[in-house]
């Protein structure tokens, strides 16, 4: 037994999946007011950057075809371009990169659970054990499945609601917003 953990309220096993990692990017995005407007900015500034790019490159490469531009130089830009415009279109979405996350997570398939107390959470995986105060917590996101714990900008404990052994997940975020002093924000 951990010093300080007594009175368990919650007990959470799951095993993450490429779903959980998508919904955190998304929560990511949610997170933070002016981070959430920024995104919102640089999501349509990727998009239309995107799309322009691909617009010229596609314009281009069609006159090199014509034979209205000369050079393998003009090509060369001109599927640059077309390549450039189609990565700032797939770094906007939050699904994309939820998936990116998902292949460099190296712990497919484990179990992961975390325990929650009075006076602080435990998260147990196979290879290590972290105690952590609430204070930690700098906040609460919940969408239809999942709880996000974030304890900074881009970190975040992923609870999911299906994985509640002890305890109620309904619950919950009564008791992790009186923990944590804060409230519970949805996600829509």
């Amino acid at each position: 037994m951990i010093k300080g953990a007594v009175n368990m309220g919650y007990k959470i096993v799951m095993t993450y999946n490429q779903t959980d990692f998508i919904k955190f990017m998304k929560a990511c995005q949610n997170q933070i007011r002016p981070v959430r407007v920024l995104r919102m900015v640089s999501i349509s500034g990727f998009r239309l950057a995107g799309v322009l790019l691909i617009l010229i490159g596609g314009i281009n490469i069609a006159c090199f075809i014509g034979g209205l531009i000369d050079g393998d130089r003009a090509l060369h830009i001109s599927v640059a371009f077309v390549i450039i415009g189609q990565l700032l279109l797939m770094s906007s979405d939050y699904r994309r990169l939820g998936k990116l996350m998902w292949e460099k997570y190296d712990g497919k398939g484990s179990e992961i659970a975390y325990y929650f107390y009075d006076r602080c959470f435990i998260e147990y995986k196979e290879t290590s054990e972290h105690k952590f105060d609430y204070s930690v917590i700098k906040g609460i996101y919940e969408d239809k499945l999942r709880y996000y714990l974030f304890v900074d900008e881009s970190v975040a404990h992923i609870i999911n609601k299906s994985g509640f052994q002890i305890g109620d997940s309904k619950q919950f975020a009564i008791f992790i917003a009186k923990q944590a002093g804060m409230d519970v924000k949805q996600i829509k």
